[in-house]
């Protein structure tokens, strides 16, 4: 074949070939936006709630002796760019007798305890409920009172915070020995 011959085949076939490079173009193009849109929007458009829990404990020996006051301090924050909304709060508490005449280490499984039925579970109508703006959080507190002498018992407590259609938006857990 010539040369002429083989351009004279390529422009009378150019408008399928043009065709053909555009379906080819097309399918990588969607490809790609997929992929950008998969990898690096979609994450930052989820419900990005951070929910944590501290306890702090106190042993009261004056003015009234015998009593242990435990407050848990729980947070939910908005880290992303998408508003959402909390729409109710459950806390757990587990109060873990643990053994006194251990003298070497043993493991503590805190998933198994929060299995077993809770001392109580709170459905506070807290502050923690309402419409979470982008980049805000908030924090609120419940206490407890534990009467009798010093243990070494574990506190363990739990919050999960959930959405209008009762969605877990997330949850923490935390634990420390009370009345000690």
């Amino acid at each position: 074949m010539k040369t002429i011959e083989i351009a004279e085949i390529l422009w009378r076939n150019t408008d399928s070939v043009t065709k053909w490079i555009q379906v080819a173009a097309l399918v990588f193009a969607a490809a790609w936006t997929f992929w950008t849109f998969r990898e690096k929007e979609a994450p930052s458009l989820e419900t990005p709630a951070r929910v944590s829990v501290e306890i702090r404990e106190k042993w009261h020996q004056e003015p009234t002796p015998g009593y242990c006051w435990v407050s848990a301090v729980f947070s939910v924050a908005d880290q992303g760019v998408k508003s959402f909304d909390v729409a109710s709060v459950e806390v757990s508490t587990w109060r873990i007798n643990l053994p006194t005449t251990q003298t070497s280490p043993f493991f503590i499984d805190i998933p198994a305890f929060e299995k077993n039925k809770p001392l109580a579970t709170l459905h506070p109508s807290s502050g923690l409920i309402g419409r979470y703006a982008p980049k805000t959080d908030l924090h609120d507190a419940i206490e407890w009172i534990f009467y009798g002498q010093p243990s070494t018992d574990l506190f363990l407590t739990r919050i999960e915070v959930f959405d209008k259609s009762n969605k877990s938006l997330g949850q923490a857990s935390a634990w420390d020995q009370i009345c000690r």
